[in-house]
């Protein structure tokens, strides 16, 4: 995996909900081995995380067009929407908690990065 900065990662998991956890004086530019190793720890499990919903999402259009090309009635045709958009809530539903830990332990690392500073 190439090196990332930490400045990257950031903007890749995301800066509007982490900018809180990171002070104006914390400087995420020069970190240790271990921290930089930490980050992109980080960012492997945001690429697992991604991956597998894409996944999901692919069953889910495939599972979709299967239905959508098998109706007959206008009834038969809600009936594949209504599944699809079920498929696609439970699936974000499923998700929620991997997405709330990695921002979780994003946080905690910036934030422990920023108190030895």
């Amino acid at each position: 995996m190439k090196t990332l900065t930490a400045l990257t990662l950031v903007a890749l998991i995301g800066t509007a909900q982490l900018s809180a956890a990171r002070p104006s004086n914390c400087d995420l530019t020069n970190l240790t081995p271990e921290q930089q190793l930490a980050f992109e720890e980080l960012l492997e499990r945001k690429v697992a995380i991604e991956s597998e919903s894409h996944l999901q999402r692919i069953t889910i259009l495939e599972e979709a067009e299967d239905c959508i090309q098998s109706i007959e009635t206008l009834e038969a045709y809600k009936a594949c929407e209504k599944s699809e958009a079920e498929a696609r809530m439970a699936l974000r539903a499923s998700q929620e908690d991997d997405h709330k830990a990695l921002r979780d332990d994003f946080k905690a690392l910036i934030s422990d990065i920023c108190a030895a500073q």
